[in-house]
């Protein structure tokens, strides 16, 4: 899990998620406190907390399988975007890759992933 602060001081939680199929993705959670987490609306997503973040599902591609591990960083020396590093791994091609995704500015529940191309 990565936990960040964000401009207005709450704390946003990246985490790792294992869903009943065994699915690996990506969730959001925020808190004011630290202490107390509540699962946030991911657009798009039926449920609260995400996914923000899914394997690509597409074949050969180096995040088929799996995507997880999450690590945020605020944007930085007047970027608008967060980047959030993540690992994924193939179906055919075992071991992790690192990919890179960018927020939509300081909006923490929209995530785009690089073209590793």
């Amino acid at each position: 899990r990565s936990v960040a602060v964000q401009e207005d001081g709450s704390l946003a939680m990246l985490y790792e998620a294992v869903d009943a199929s065994g699915d690996h993705a990506i969730g959001l959670a925020g808190s004011a406190d630290g202490i107390r987490w509540e699962k946030r609306t991911v657009p798009g997503s039926p449920e609260p907390g995400g996914p923000l973040l899914t394997k690509s599902g597409e074949a050969n591609a180096w995040d088929e399988r799996v995507v997880g591990t999450p690590y945020a960083v605020a944007a930085q020396g007047g970027e608008a975007d967060w980047k959030l590093y993540y690992v994924g791994e193939a179906k055919e091609k075992p071991g992790l890759a690192i990919g890179l995704a960018l927020s939509d500015g300081a909006d923490l529940t929209r995530f785009s992933k690089l073209d590793s191309t």
